[in-house]
């Protein structure tokens, strides 16, 4: 998808920030112990990030942006990477946004009244950083190169 108005421009140019802010926590990430608090709250903030410009903004409102992008906008966009893709998206909007009961079961053993529960871990999805960070890179690129690609086109326009 190539960029045709402001509003378009806009959300891109939000994105951008969105996941380069997503690749800084990520990368922080890889500094601290597996399991730990820090690597937990680096990689749910990158999730958080990551998913942001997917998300859809209210409907409804006149606003200076387009609500959201959508992952088919991007070019070669590998199969392993659609499947993290969604995989984020969906801990983003089950697990993190919302907290759905799925992911965060509890009940009470009815014999020993013994209440049982479980909380959600972004450690038991086992995302391959490494791969989100390839995505995470592509994604990035292409935002800059769509946004310098719709400006100069806006300066060849002036030129004319």
């Amino acid at each position: 998808m190539k960029i045709s108005n402001v509003e378009e421009l806009n959300r891109f140019s939000i994105s951008v920030h969105d996941l380069e802010d997503s690749q800084k926590f990520l990368s922080e990430a890889f500094n601290h112990e597996s399991g730990s608090i820090p690597k937990e709250a680096l990689l749910i903030a990158a999730v958080l990030y990551f998913a942001r410009p997917f998300s859809s903004n209210e409907k409804g409102k006149r606003t200076k942006a387009i609500s959201n992008l959508r992952i088919d906008w991007f070019s070669e966009i590998t199969q392993d990477e659609l499947n993290l893709f969604n995989t984020l998206l969906q801990i983003r909007n089950k697990c993190l946004a919302h907290a759905e009961y799925a992911y965060y079961p509890a009940s009470v053993d009815s014999v020993t009244g013994v209440l049982r529960s479980r909380r959600f871990s972004i450690f038991a999805y086992g995302i391959n950083i490494q791969l989100f960070q390839a995505l995470l890179s592509k994604l990035i690129l292409q935002l800059h190169n769509k946004r310098a690609d719709y400006t100069s086109a806006i300066k060849r326009n002036a030129a004319k």
